[in-house]
């Protein structure tokens, strides 16, 4: 008898136990919910790989090394886009969606859906496309691995080492408030910036103002200056830049001292109430206004990834980040 209540009792106290860590294994459960997905954030195609969106009406169109995606903002339904790989650049113009992949850049006509491709048999100086851009004349500037071109509807001037460029690799265009036009490299440790004015060029480089010479981003603010961004691993940061007589000089630099998420700038992005938002390569993103960090998002935020590579917002302000696990979308009650 007195053995047989012994084993009751250590019955009860192992299914007290048990009890116990079931309760704990909820609560963690519940825990490990509430991060993946907290209020005004949500993320979808997580085992996909993001570098480009781009918006276009309620469509967000998001391309990477998995191909090509539409994603419905509203009902955040996802449909794939077949026939593209390593689509590094997307870009939405009045007339229809650019595309650039590793088979050179591809022009889908909004209404028909009609496709043409352009490669090197066009006049592209290499198939694997990095950039996309569109001027204030409405020309089409595309970075690809051999230099860049610039096409005017009709025809396509090349821009290479030859002819002005630091390097024939452009990773990234972008436009100043003064029609130039920034190409940014990333071969480190050669090239930098190459800026075109008219006919005069002017560079930048770690030599003088750039943190390194891998240049992930470049954005021109609604002030007129321009950041830019790059890095390897742990090194890197951002340059400033800004216009004077003599032409532009870099005005400041942010690193992880000034609030950066990482060394790394993976990607950057002012939104519509003059915020800068820089992604880091690992550590998620950073919200900065003027010299203070207001807000850093990372996984245990709610993004669906720390490398964060590409930032934009729709109309309603909501912020979409593409990253290297999927695409997440920060309502703008949430920040």
């Amino acid at each position: 008898m007195k053995k047989f209540k012994v084993i009751i009792f250590k019955t009860l106290i192992t299914v007290g136990i048990l009890a116990l860590l079931a309760v704990a294994a909820i609560g963690i459960a519940k825990e490990v919910q509430n991060h993946s997905k907290p209020a005004g954030f949500d993320s979808v195609l997580l085992d996909k790989d993001f570098c480009t969106l781009a918006i276009d009406g309620d469509k967000l169109w998001g391309g990477g090394s998995n191909g090509l995606f539409m994603i419905d903002m509203k009902t955040l339904g996802t449909t794939e886009i077949k026939g593209y790989q390593f689509v590094r650049a997307l870009l939405v113009t009045k007339d229809g969606l650019w595309i650039g992949h590793d088979g050179g850049v591809s022009f889908q006509t909004k209404g028909t859906g009609q496709v043409k491709t352009f490669t090197q048999s066009d006049g592209l100086p290499d198939n694997r496309v990095n950039a996309l851009m569109q001027d204030h004349l409405g020309n089409i500037w595309i970075g690809t691995w051999g230099g860049a071109v610039k096409y005017d509807g009709k025809n396509f001037t090349t821009y290479t080492s030859k002819n002005g460029l630091l390097v024939d690799m452009v990773n990234v265009i972008t436009e100043d408030s003064r029609d130039g036009i920034w190409f940014g490299s990333y071969v480190a440790p050669r090239g930098g910036i190459s800026v075109l004015r008219g006919e005069s060029w002017q560079y930048f480089t770690p030599n003088d103002a750039l943190l390194h010479a891998n240049i992930n981003t470049i954005i021109s603010l609604k002030d007129g200056n321009i950041l830019a961004g790059g890095g390897l691993y742990t090194q890197g940061g951002a340059s400033l830049f800004k216009y004077e007589d003599s032409g532009w000089s870099r005005l400041r630099t942010y690193t992880l001292a000034d609030g950066l998420a990482g060394a790394k700038v993976r990607s950057a992005f002012e939104d519509s109430k003059g915020r800068l938002w820089l992604g880091s390569e690992y550590d998620g993103a950073v919200i900065l206004s003027g010299k203070l960090r207001i807000a850093l998002f990372n996984t245990k935020s709610g993004l669906s990834s720390d490398e964060v590579k590409v930032i934009v917002e729709d109309a309603a302000g909501n912020m979409w980040l593409g990253t290297r696990r999927g695409v997440t979308r920060i309502l703008k009650s949430a920040v």
